[in-house]
């Protein structure tokens, strides 16, 4: 009896260390799994940022024109290079990872209320039309065409209260 008690224990003490390991294994191929989905999300998330300043340098020196093409962010690409400034992504590869909405109307969306976390529109997407996975804090694209559209209303507003 007490040999049985024995094997019982050990099987106990097997299983139980197989279980951790099988565990440990489990989480190690989440985080794996993870870190590559993230991975291949940081381009896109560069992307994003790029266009979204793009479409905002377009809107700043239009008079807050939506741009109406790719080449429209183009040439706006090209004047923040002119003048030193950066861009997050290679400006050629922005069509085939992100899609704009040409026909959007900043004037409508700029009163829109947000919902929650999400912003209340989504007129920069990935290609597919849904949002990026993957932004960086502070740097969600839509959310980042509202506070310059917001910021531009209200700069408006303080130069028609002093005229």
């Amino acid at each position: 009896m007490a040999a049985m008690n024995q094997r019982g224990r050990r099987r106990i003490i097997v299983i139980s260390i197989v279980s951790v390991v099988l565990v440990l294994i489990g989480i190690g191929a989440w985080y794996i799994v993870t870190f590559l989905i993230t991975l291949k999300q940081i381009p896109q998330a560069y992307a994003a940022w790029t266009a979204a300043d793009l479409v905002i340098d377009h809107m700043e020196a239009h008079d807050g024109a939506w741009p109406e093409g790719w080449e429209d962010l183009f040439h706006a690409a090209d004047i923040r290079k002119a003048n030193g400034m950066m861009l997050q992504w290679k400006v050629e590869e922005l069509p085939s990872l992100v899609a704009v909405d040409w026909s959007a109307d900043p004037a409508v969306f700029v009163e829109v209320s947000a919902v929650g976390d999400d912003p209340p529109f989504l007129v920069v997407t990935r290609p597919d039309g849904t949002e990026f996975p993957t932004v960086w804090q502070g740097r969600e694209l839509n959310e980042m065409i509202l506070d310059y559209l917001r910021k531009r209303r209200d700069q408006e507003d303080v130069a028609e209260e002093s005229e």
